[in-house]
């Protein structure tokens, strides 16, 4: 995907390139909450989810290929350039602790929001997340 990721930051803008890509790993996110709750709730049969095993592999696929093209690059690219270069590396350094420490916290979480929501509920809860990334992209990021 970095390769790809490349290519595609040369030839979108960079605000419609992330809305994009946000809304793949959204709609990613929401297709595997939908299908691991039908399933799980036996409101679909047997042979029904067995034709249709490829979707959770299809939305990781998706989600991957929206992460790595642009919604996990963009946001490092605007704020490298949106800082002043005086602060621009000690920014950089606690925007990345913020988001490794959020990765670590949330893998520990994993469990509890499993017990709490379900599979199903928290891909949802992921999915509502990254709608509201997209939601507040739309508000704040310059439309360079």
């Amino acid at each position: 995907c970095s390769v790809a990721a490349f290519y595609v930051l040369h030839k979108y803008k960079r605000r419609s390139l992330f809305l994009m890509t946000g809304s793949l790993v959204c709609m990613a996110f929401l297709l595997m909450g939908v299908f691991t709750f039908l399933s799980s709730s036996s409101s679909l049969s047997p042979f029904l989810i067995s034709s249709l095993n490829f979707i959770p592999m299809a939305c990781v696929i998706l989600a991957y290929t929206g992460y790595g093209l642009g919604y996990s690059v963009i946001p490092n690219m605007v704020a490298a350039e949106v800082m002043p270069v005086e602060i621009r590396s000690t920014v950089i350094g606690i925007l990345m602790t913020v988001e490794m420490s959020s990765t670590f916290v949330l893998s520990k979480l994993k469990p509890v929001l499993i017990d709490f929501l379900g599979i199903h509920g928290l891909f949802t809860m992921f999915a509502g997340t990254v709608f509201l990334v997209i939601i507040l992209t739309v508000c704040t990021m310059p439309k360079k």
